[in-house]
């Protein structure tokens, strides 16, 4: 009997787990970034790459420019024209490309509806490939995490939504430029779901080894990634030594194909490429008016992209101090992870605002994206993971996270329609402007219809209002019932 209550429970959790991966997936899609940091337009940098590897089978990005314009985040050297980002995020779009091109796809829809169709197929590939795919990964990952560090159903699936959606990494998962670091954080996440089922005893095959290739694969993307793997290496020599070589071994795969591209772009495997790039061009000088201190507190605090703002969920990590001093590995790990992202989130921004060149066409403070500090994306699992160490049993905690992941939600939700910048309640009072609207919808009805009526922005308004107003009344009314329910069983 018991044999089958745990099989019927498992299936549940996996049924609920592959909803959860689709639904996920088509949002995503719905809201996927229409600006020009979105991946409906012709300057995609991850695309020259993929299209460099599928077409010409080579790392050097000139026939491809030579097709689809110049790029400006890329430079020539030892004869070849190479981005001066990593490869990953390219070599992971490689696949669908090749596929579409054996199939001769883009040329047919060429030929029957023009160039700005093709650039919108391009678009909407690569936000089905890598966008809503890594967003889904991002957020399923998160949802069995919880689960393994013992959660409810509801507890978790509530902390995945307020952190999926209440926080900034509801918006890059939907960009195109800007892609790079969600697509880090989806495979560290996904990495760290077999860390903490290694940790947990889940029955996984080779959990050490495959943390250590999604990690790989994250290095391969994004260069940083190796702080979140360098700490999870530490991590598993502390508590599971013996597991220590196969984590090692399953970084060669994703690690091995970056000293292979340095290589070939360099011919130096262990020279990164933004940096080769811009001290061959000389371009850092020192600004006397922007502070290491100024952009660190910027990231916390700040009106424009602090982490408070755009993440309030993370208050609550003042209530996880207490497991540092009680020397709770996980939670010490975790916080020393969240401030090393961060240290390096500002020793990279103020390294990346001395580019003069940057600083004549927008504030220091736009780098990190139109979204949020997107360079903060990666700690955001770890916050996750402490927040589930809490000791629920405080009310004023669980009103305290009821009402730190609603307004996080609400403040959130409109960034993935009106990415406009910070303030983060910018976007907020755009959506009360002009309405709510789904990207997607909006880019396939301008293509085949040109601009959206008047009149069919002002039912939008009406309805933006209607859903505000009522919404309001039903939080205040209900979200007592709401908190008692999501923690209901939880530490009991």
């Amino acid at each position: 009997m018991r044999q089958m209550q745990t099989s019927s429970h498992g299936n549940g959790e996996r049924w609920i787990t592959i909803r959860l991966f689709i639904i996920v997936y088509f949002i995503s899609l719905l809201f996927m970034d229409s600006t020009s940091h979105g991946v409906f337009t012709a300057t995609n940098r991850f695309q020259y790459l993929a299209y460099a590897l599928v077409d010409h089978q080579t790392i050097d990005i000139t026939a491809v420019e030579e097709v689809h314009g110049e790029t400006v985040e890329s430079y020539e050297i030892q004869g070849r024209r190479v981005q001066i980002i990593n490869p990953g995020v390219g070599i992971l779009a490689s696949p669908i490309y090749a596929i579409s091109s054996l199939l001769n796809i883009e040329e047919r829809i060429g030929l029957q509806s023009g160039d700005d169709a093709v650039i919108l197929y391009q678009g909407l590939v690569f936000a089905m490939a890598i966008n809503a795919m890594m967003a889904a990964i991002f957020v399923t990952s998160l949802w069995m995490i919880l689960r393994w560090l013992g959660l409810t159903k509801r507890l978790s699936m509530a902390l995945t939504i307020g952190i999926g959606w209440g926080s900034m990494a509801a918006y890059y998962f939907t960009a195109g430029t800007n892609v790079q670091t969600s697509v880090e954080t989806s495979l560290c996440t996904l990495a760290w779901l077999f860390v903490i089922g290694l940790d947990r005893g889940r029955k996984l095959p080779s959990p050490a080894f495959w943390a250590g290739f999604f990690l790989g694969i994250a290095i391969l993307v994004n260069v940083p990634a190796v702080i979140t793997t360098f700490c999870s290496l530490l991590y598993i020599f502390y508590k599971h030594r013996t597991k220590t070589l196969s984590f090692l071994c399953g970084l060669l795969p994703g690690v091995g194909v970056l000293l292979i591209y340095q290589w070939i772009a360099l011919g130096n495997p262990f020279m990164d490429i933004p940096f080769s790039y811009f001290q061959s061009k000389g371009m850092y000088g020192n600004p006397d008016n922007i502070s290491f201190l100024q952009v660190a507190t910027e990231f916390l605090l700040g009106w424009h992209q602090g982490m408070l703002w755009y993440f309030p969920l993370s208050i609550c990590l003042l209530f996880t101090i207490r497991g540092v001093y009680a020397r709770n590995g996980l939670v010490v790990i975790s916080w020393t992870l969240i401030v090393l992202h961060w240290m390096f989130a500002t020793w990279y921004t103020h390294l990346w605002i001395q580019t003069e060149e940057m600083l004549s066409f927008y504030p220091w403070y736009s780098t990190p994206g139109p979204g949020g500090p997107r360079y903060l994306i990666p700690a955001v699992p770890f916050v996750a993971i402490l927040i589930s160490q809490l000791d629920f049993r405080s009310l004023y905690l669980k009103t305290m996270i009821t009402w730190l992941g609603f307004i996080g939600i609400c403040l959130n939700i409109p960034v993935l329609m009106y990415p406009a910048g910070g303030p983060v309640f910018r976007s907020f009072l755009l959506m009360l402007k002009y309405g709510i609207h789904i990207p997607i919808v909006r880019v396939f009805y301008g293509f085949l219809y040109g601009d959206i009526p008047v009149g069919g922005m002002e039912i939008t308004n009406v309805i933006t209002w209607l859903i505000v107003l009522l919404g309001s009344v039903y939080w205040v009314w209900g979200n007592t019932k709401l908190r008692d329910w999501l923690f209901y069983n939880q530490n009991s």
